[in-house]
């Protein structure tokens, strides 16, 4: 089964790797993961215990239609999603709900496309992509939903993004210079400067230094090409086709207590590059230790499971 709709190709491919979660202190929770099953059309967004594998739907969003993409608010008590459920011509607004799936408010218009919400690190604040002008565009809301700003502007695709740990920065993805380019930015859009290339992939072992994928380099390999740059944009480290995660896995979530990481990964047997859509379409969700040791396959679905936070 398919999902619904899907973001262009560009936005998957830029913002593949994007840890859309992170370490951060909060109360323990399960893992949240959108997913399509036979029961129902599209996607919908689920809740796994890492233990023991039990699995609770969260949203029901109508025949037809599609929540996707959450995350957890840092304080664990809020999970921000996607969903397209108030318009018939599929195009997503930003939502918001308790942990449990009750109290579900939409925060941005009917029919905005907006997608891949972010909360600050201090709660505040939720950046989100929207991609109305047939591109994507960084905004920043506070987090009930009031003071939209737009933060980017031009005629390139703007994504992949995640905070600074003190919430005033947001480092980004964008091919506005023809290729993936790190950019990093000022919390209200100013102070854009290049970092290096590549696609943003979130904190690394500290917040010193993030993940990257570099994509032009992928694609001339034929295997995933990762790095570790610091942000400034000097790089640390880089591989194609192994390191801490070898197959094409991306989303990385981590537990609150930071001795765990969830992602989810095409398995290896269904596995190319570059990845085609038919191979997301059979994601599933895993969990590892945090050195990446012990991996365990949570889901085990004919159809797609992603977008996971912990």
């Amino acid at each position: 089964m398919k999902r619904l709709f899907s973001i262009p190709a560009v936005v998957l491919a830029l913002a593949a790797v994007v840890a859309l979660s992170g370490k951060q202190d909060s109360p323990a929770r399960g893992i949240v993961f959108a997913s399509v099953r036979p029961e129902h059309e599209g996607e919908e967004i689920y809740v796994i215990d890492p233990e023991t594998a039990q699995e609770r739907r969260l949203t029901y969003s109508g025949d037809g239609k599609n929540s996707n993409i959450p995350q957890w608010s840092p304080d664990g008590t809020r999970i921000a999603f996607a969903s397209n459920r108030e318009d018939e011509g599929g195009r997503s607004s930003i939502y918001v709900m308790n942990g449990d799936g009750t109290y579900v408010q939409r925060l941005t218009p009917v029919g905005s496309s907006d997608y891949f919400p972010h909360w600050s690190p201090d709660g505040t604040k939720i950046a989100f992509m929207r991609s109305s002008d047939g591109d994507a565009e960084i905004y920043v809301m506070e987090s009930d939903g009031s003071d939209v700003v737009r933060l980017t502007d031009n005629d390139a695709f703007d994504v992949a993004y995640f905070w600074s740990p003190n919430s005033r920065q947001l480092f980004f993805t964008s091919d506005r210079e023809g290729t993936g380019t790190i950019y990093v930015m000022e919390a209200d859009g100013s102070e854009v400067r290049a970092i290096g290339s590549g696609s943003t992939g979130g904190w690394a072992d500290d917040e010193n230094h993030m993940w990257y994928l570099d994509y032009p380099k992928s694609l001339e390999s034929g295997a995933p090409c990762y790095g570790v740059m610091d942000l400034e944009g000097t790089v640390v480290e880089e591989w194609c086709g192994r390191g801490l995660y070898p197959s094409f896995r991306h989303g990385m979530c981590y537990s609150t207590d930071g001795t765990e990481v969830a992602f989810v990964a095409i398995p290896d047997d269904e596995i190319s590059f570059p990845v085609t859509e038919d191979q997301m379409e059979k994601s599933e969700v895993y969990v590892a230790d945090a050195d990446g040791s012990n991996v365990r396959r949570l889901t085990h679905n004919d159809s797609y499971d992603g977008h996971c936070s912990w």
